[in-house]
């Protein structure tokens, strides 16, 4: 950015010429004043310009600025819609949320739900799926239960939540989380 320059312009009012040698100095006093006033209004278009660059630069990072508010805003509103999705109370919840959950919202459920997931397993796993619904599903289906791989993309993104949380094998911790969960319910009525 270039500095502004200050220019002082020192006129003396003209005097009526008399002489040729008066009206000379007149032409010249004249001359140097143009020179001035054209050295001054260039340098106010050189200002204005950057100013206007400056402008244009500072609109387009507001602009991105904006767009990048709305998105999060936008996340931020998907995500509090999903929350409210979790815990799953019913097989029929289970159900939906098998059917909703596609390539382009799957990122959102699997980060909600690694984060309900949060500490042990055994006591976060009814955050994302209700005791009464632990109760109606097992891992593969077996004792009349309903079968929780059945639920392909539920379970896929479910596993890949306990994954991203450090689980080795998911599916076992699946499988000994939704059995604990059974034994607290049993021994506590």
């Amino acid at each position: 950015m270039s500095s502004i320059k200050r220019c002082t312009i020192d006129l003396q009012p003209l005097t009526e010429s008399t002489k040729e040698t008066n009206s000379c100095q007149d032409c010249f006093n004249f001359k140097v004043f143009e020179e001035k006033f054209n050295k001054m209004n260039s340098n106010m278009q050189e200002l204005r310009e950057i100013i206007v660059k400056q402008n244009e630069a500072i609109m387009e990072s507001l602009a991105k600025q904006k767009v990048l508010a709305e998105r999060v805003l936008h996340q931020e509103n998907e995500n509090n819609n999903l929350r409210s999705v979790f815990p799953i109370n019913s097989v029929e919840e289970l159900k939906k949320i098998d059917t909703t959950i596609c390539e382009e919202n799957r990122d959102l459920y699997i980060n909600i739900m690694k984060s309900l997931l949060k500490g042990r397993l055994s006591k976060t796993f009814t955050d994302v799926i209700s005791t009464r619904v632990c109760m109606d599903v097992n891992v593969d289906g077996v004792h009349g239960k309903k079968r929780l791989k059945d639920f392909k993309v539920f379970y896929h993104a479910l596993k890949d939540a306990c994954r991203s949380l450090g689980s080795d094998e998911p599916e076992i911790d699946i499988r000994n989380s939704l059995k604990i969960i059974k034994k607290r319910f049993i021994h506590s009525e």
